[in-house]
Formats: structure tokens, sequence, C-alpha cells
């Protein structure tokens, strides 16, 4: 009788176990796609939502299977700490800017005393090309990619009427210009191309005394000299009081287009224009 007894609580006892490890291998599916399960219930009798497909979460156009959006976040981040460290692709960016430096006021700065190429003598310029920028939409830009950092001498004889030192073509090739995507004959013929879209106003054209104005005024004017440009298209560059450059913006076809949030005016509310001298 013991023996009997013994048997069938043995019995009893294989199947609950076998019905234990039935159970536990049935994982419920919204475990699978990563919701716990505790907070799903199980999956058995319940109907699961679709699982959703790639083009549901991810950009077709990633062929290499990361998503867009993250490409996109991922240039405008630096490589390094170093901020004149070399990022981006050349060729990939979402605008130029366009930007005129205001010559008579680096000439009166510590380094423009020491530049004999933009300020000796009876050189008298107005707004000068400081370079045309690749930019990413809505702030940030690539710098210094790869490509050929010397500049043939033919482009510096040719562009020192509009960026008159050697040393700021130079370094607007390596930094800028690499980042193009085009090579230096296609870079400095667009640079040519963009500073001819933009007439300078007469009254910056060569003034003999200072000139105190506001940014909303030095804008008004552009736009009167360029018939079509909006206000929204520039950005007003100060040092201080003083006016440093007017940065324009340009689509990659060199049309005018409004700036977005990453150019904007650093001008006090009163600034001053250096005059030519």
């Amino acid at each position: 009788m013991r023996l009997k007894s013994l048997l069938i609580f043995s019995t009893s006892l294989m199947i609950v176990w076998l019905q234990g490890c039935r159970e536990s291998s049935i994982t419920p599916a919204a475990s699978q796609h990563g919701a716990p399960s505790s907070q799903q219930g199980p999956s058995i009798g319940k109907e699961l939502p679709p699982v959703p497909s790639v083009t549901d979460t991810r950009s077709a156009s990633a062929e290499d299977g990361e998503p867009a959006q993250e490409k996109r976040s991922k240039r405008r981040r630096p490589k390094s700490g170093d901020r004149n460290a070399p990022r981006g692709e050349a060729g990939d960016f979402d605008f130029y800017v366009l930007s005129l430096s205001w010559s008579p006021q680096h000439c009166a700065t510590p380094a423009g005393q020491h530049d004999r190429d933009q300020c000796s003598g009876m050189k008298q310029f107005n707004f000068v090309v400081h370079g045309l920028w690749p930019q990413y939409d809505p702030r940030g830009w690539p710098q210094s990619c790869r490509g050929d950092p010397q500049v043939n001498g033919r482009w510096i004889t040719e562009m020192l009427p509009l960026m008159p030192s050697p040393k700021l073509i130079r370094h607007e090739w390596e930094k800028h210009g690499t980042c193009s995507g085009l090579g230096q004959d296609g870079y400095f013929a667009k640079i040519k191309q963009a500073r001819a879209k933009v007439n300078v106003p007469a009254d910056f054209q060569s003034p003999r005394d200072a000139i105190r104005t506001s940014p909303s005024i030095v804008k008004s004017k552009f736009v009167a000299a360029n018939p079509g440009m909006p206000t929204a298209s520039m950005g007003a560059i100060c040092g201080g009081r003083f006016l440093q450059e007017i940065d324009v913006c340009l689509t990659k076809d060199l049309n005018i287009r409004n700036c977005p949030s990453g150019v904007r005016d650093t001008c006090p509310d009163e600034l001053i224009i250096q005059p030519v001298r």
C-alpha cells in the first residue's frame, strides 16, 4: 500500500512538472518586440499589433541601414573637441553663406594693421569677400574636407580684386572650398558669381566719415540696392559696436534665400561703420 501511494505521488509530480515546462516554453509575442510581458500579459488568445515594417521606422534613402535622421544629426557633430578639426563630407551641405567683410573694420584691428596686402598704402576697399561657406540647415557647417589644400597661383591672382589677401584665399579654399564638392576652378568661379549677385549700397561704397546707424537700416539699404532680396536673407555681424560683416544666404544654385536660425544679427541696436581710408 505504501509503495502504491509513492507511485501515485511521483506520477502527480511528473505531470505538474511537464505542464510547467510547456507553459514556460511559450514566449509572449509582445516581449519579442521589446515590451515586458508583465505589462502586456500573456499573448495566448490575444491578437497582437502588426510588427512595424522597415519603411515604418527608417528612411528608404538610408541604403546603409542607418536612419536618415541620425545621419543628418551626425554630420553636424564635430569629430573632436577641436573647433578647427576636419568634419563633414565634401558636397554634403544645404546652402551657402556669402560673407562680405567690411574691410575698414578689419584694417582698424591689430591683425589688419599687419595685413599689408589688404590694408597698406592707398588700398581703400569697402566690402570684400571673406568667403563662400557651405552650411547646414539650420546651423553648423563642414570644414577642412579631404582635398588638395594648395591653391593654384592663377586663382590667387584672379581673386585678389575680391579677396585682397593671398593668405585669405588659401585659407578659404582649405577650410571651406574643399567642402563644396567642387574643384578649385568651380569653387572660385562660384565665389565670383555669388559676389556679382550682391550690389553694395551707394552709402557704403566709400564713406569718408564713420556712420552711426542700426542693423535694420543697413539691411534695408541692401534691400533697396538689390531688388527682390528679402531682409531675412541677411545677417549683420558686429564686433562690439562695429560692423564687421554682412552674411547673405544663398541656395546651392546661388539664388537668394532666407537665412535659417543659425545665421542671425549679432549687432547692437546702434552700430558704427568705420570710414574708408
